[in-house]
């Protein structure tokens, strides 16, 4: 890091005031992996976006929706995805393990997995995880066909057998989901583009199912095509590859008013758009691009709101300016005054 270094001398005495605060390039830098991260939003309101394929782009960021107050983490090799609940707690599945962290990213909790003969009791492969509106945590086990519900407190202390589908085939029986504590629902998206919503009090029961557009694969490799999120009233909104309309289903699964989004020339098949999340009246959308982080739009009126960026600087969170005044009582008695000095601060000097 370019550290800026102010050194203001005064006559007999030598004040030094020290200020540190990050170089431009320094702001920009990241390790998240932009194009292919994955994307929820937390109980906070935040957007939390993961990811783990490379070592050295494994990471977790927290944005805010308008973009500003970024900050990162390093985060563990084989992320998939990161979620929070509304209590401080962000959890990340990884492959073979569910792991808890404090609101710092401080690891607190270490649900592990499979490296032995399966039991029942183990995750086999948790790609998935999603925070409930209670504050627990749910986690997908796709090869296991279950969904399993880890507390704050790291106890895994439920299981929802989701009844594996002839459709889904060897392509897997849960690629992607939703949960909606609510109205006790589960969305199951399968890879050929299948919801299959189920009962949390019931999971061997299917209630309905809605085959859709989608074009599910693995984002890493940019093979997903539009994407889905079930929000707080436990409506379906399904953007579906190459349109810009929001389907939107009740919880019975019966079609209700389509929602269009002005999206222009933003709609293309090059950067395609692989991740979709609701929250309050807004929707969050993300596409294959390098430094865009993720669009966002009414959705009531469609209209784009903005557009959060990782390449703009003005959006980075800045760490609080430090000063250390170093001088002696002759200070005050030449004349000089605190305020005086803080306002040289910004003129540089020395840079080293």
């Amino acid at each position: 890091m370019r550290t800026r270094v102010t050194l203001l001398v005064l006559a007999a005495v030598v004040p030094v005031v020290i200020a540190a605060a990050p170089a431009p390039e320094d702001q920009a830098s990241h390790r998240l992996h932009v194009r292919f991260a994955t994307m929820t939003i937390g109980g906070d309101g935040r957007v939390y976006l993961a990811s783990g394929v490379e070592k050295a782009r494994s990471a977790v960021m927290r944005v805010n929706r308008d973009g500003a107050g970024r900050t990162e983490w390093n985060g563990p090799m084989y992320n998939s995805s990161a979620a929070a609940n509304g209590f401080g707690m962000i959890a990340c599945a990884l492959s073979s393990a569910v792991v808890l962290y404090d609101s710092e990213f401080n690891q607190r909790f270490v649900m592990g997995d499979i490296c032995g003969p399966f039991r029942p009791n183990q995750f086999r492969a948790p790609l998935h995880i999603e925070a409930g509106a209670g504050g627990c945590f749910y986690a997908a086990d796709q090869h296991a066909d279950r969904i399993a519900r880890i507390t704050p407190l790291g106890q895994r202390d439920l299981l929802y057998p989701i009844p594996h589908g002839a459709e889904a085939g060897e392509r897997g029986n849960i690629h992607d989901f939703r949960v909606c504590e609510p109205t006790r629902r589960f969305h199951v998206a399968t890879l050929d583009g299948l919801i299959r919503c189920f009962d949390m009090n019931d999971p061997d029961k299917e209630l309905w199912r809605l085959k859709t557009a989608i074009e599910f694969g693995n984002p890493e490799l940019g093979e997903s095509k539009g994407g889905f999120d079930v929000d707080g009233q436990g409506i379906l909104h399904v953007m579906e590859r190459g349109r810009p309309v929001i389907k939107r289903y009740d919880s019975d699964g019966k079609p209700l008013e389509e929602r269009a989004l002005q999206m222009g020339t933003r709609i293309t098949d090059d950067e395609r758009y692989f991740a979709l999340r609701v929250f309050a009246n807004e929707i969050l959308l993300r596409r294959q691009h390098d430094t865009e982080l993720f669009q966002r739009y009414d959705l009531t009126t469609g209209k784009f709101i903005n557009a959060a960026d990782i390449a703009d600087p003005h959006t980075a969170a800045r760490p609080p300016l430090r000063v250390l005044y170093i001088g002696n009582s002759q200070l005050g008695y030449l004349g000089h005054s605190i305020p005086a000095l803080i306002t040289r601060v910004n003129r540089p000097s020395v840079t080293t």
